[in-house]
């Protein structure tokens, strides 16, 4: 039957005018079709280079004389001895599983004529750590990363417009999207993909989750696989839930409701967690017996064990360490809150006020060594603000400190970075003042400098 469907293509292709070849370059021998004077890397259903291809290799840029503007569909699919691809600027599309289960596959080189990257492109490369996404790209097909475990994070720039469904799912490795503040369609908050108006998460990460208060919807397959997930915290701004959202996610222990049940819930949003799985819901919230009336709870929702929530009790939900909130990009600005925090037993001390109270964190990772500032300013009370790093709440050391540094008692750190290296952030209050919170940072590096403009502005003069 196999036969008969490849003759069968083969015959179709020669009546579009299509013409398949085979090439010698390098080595290796490329299976590529010909049609309007352009080649595609392409041999139907199986894929364009032989089983035995090993290790790092660099896709010519032209065979048979015809210059290679596409890789076609499954082109290098489970070729698991390829460890890296570069692929030439002549290339404008990436086919469907054109690098499917190329699980060796740890880095791939993108040019930026490249505008299309496929469904499934990527699927099964759990191998992949680094992928750079370039300003060309408008779309990214459905499955396009899924099962790309090694990837930690993801940058979405300006120009894509159009991502697939379920598109990084079941990526276990990944803590942070990253979009460009000016893309159309897509923003980042928290390390989060969310839609442009914050309003529907597209797409989780790993880790304890805070998922922010702007989003109402969280959508299809959202977290789905992510066996990373430890904890979400879901707003009361929440109120509806995709089928698949979090199935999957085998270490997930708790999700954490902070208002009333949300009414619209899809099919097997939390199957397949964590075997003591349960929900834990706010004293006095509605919704969990089906009755928006009535606050009485339930021994199971939607089939899922729930619980009162007696462990986070702080309208700050990033008030603990292990919650801190994650920051993302060269720059940026974040609201908060610390009312009703709490100081940790056994958190540190700021060296620059002995007489600081209750605490909430957030965590950063820089993107490039250089010099970053974050300040306070614009934050409703007396802040101290300072930056440590390490593991957990014993174990952190501090990098910069500042009590008063900005207007108005609000403060300002600045202090070298290295990159890669994650950075907590501590905004305490003096004395027993608390508040809204307006977080703000900038790095300046040779390297973000060459790829964005520098678009902090140090307010106030400071």
């Amino acid at each position: 039957m196999k036969k008969v469907f490849i003759v069968a293509a083969t015959m179709v292709m020669m009546a579009l005018g299509i013409q398949a070849d085979t090439a010698k370059v390098n080595g290796i021998e490329w299976t590529y079709s010909v049609s309007g004077g352009k080649a595609s890397i392409y041999n139907g259903e199986s894929s364009a280079i032989p089983s035995t291809t090993k290790g790092s290799i660099t896709i010519p840029s032209s065979l048979g004389g015809y210059p290679v503007t596409s890789i076609g569909d499954r082109a290098f699919s489970y070729r698991d001895g390829l460890t890296s691809i570069t692929i030439p600027d002549s290339v404008t599309s990436i086919g469907n599983y054109a690098f499917a289960w190329c699980r060796g596959l740890t880095s791939v080189t993108i040019p930026n004529s490249v505008t299309s990257i496929g469904v499934h492109a990527f699927w099964m490369c759990d191998g992949l750590t680094s992928v750079t996404i370039p300003n060309s790209v408008t779309s990214i097909g459905g499955w396009a990363f899924k099962g790309c475990d090694g990837l930690t994070s993801i940058t979405i720039p300006n120009s894509v417009t159009s991502i697939g469904g379920w598109a990084f799912s079941c990526c276990s490795g990944l803590i942070s999207f990253i979009v460009d503040s000016d893309n159309p369609n897509y923003k980042s908050v928290n390390g989060l993909l969310l839609s442009k108006d914050g309003k529907t998460l597209i797409a989780g990460i790993n880790g304890n989750v805070i998922i922010p208060d702007s989003v109402t919807s969280i959508g299809d397959r959202a977290f789905w696989g992510y066996s990373g997930l430890t904890s979400v915290t879901i707003p009361n701004s929440v109120t509806s839930i995709a089928e698949y959202a979090f199935n999957g996610c085998d270490l997930l222990k708790s999700a954490i409701f902070l208002g009333d049940a949300p009414r619209d819930v899809g099919d097997d949003i939390f199957d397949h967690c964590a075997d003591d799985f349960t929900i834990r819901v706010k004293k006095g919230t509605k919704g969990w017996n089906g009755d928006y009336t009535s606050t009485a709870l339930p021994a199971t929702w939607h089939g899922y064990p729930i619980a009162y929530d007696t462990e986070s009790d702080s309208s700050s939900t990033n008030d603990n360490f292990v919650n801190a909130y994650i920051l993302t990009g060269a720059f940026g600005s974040v609201n908060g809150s610390s009312d009703d925090a709490t100081l940790e037993s056994g958190e540190p001390t700021p060296s620059s006020q002995s007489n600081s109270g209750a605490s909430v964190w957030w965590k950063w990772t820089a993107t490039a060594s250089g010099t970053v500032i974050f300040d306070t300013i614009g934050s409703s009370f007396d802040t101290v603000l300072t930056i440590y790093t390490g593991s957990s709440l014993s174990s952190l050391s501090e990098v910069s400190s500042n009590d008063d540094g900005g207007a108005n008692n609000t403060s300002r750190c600045e202090f070298d970075v290295v990159s890669g290296t994650t950075y907590y952030i501590a905004v305490y209050g003096y004395s027993d003042n608390q508040g809204d919170i307006c977080l703000t940072w900038g790095l300046s590096s040779t390297a973000v400098e060459d790829e964005v403009e520098w678009k902090y502005e140090i307010k106030n003069g400071k």
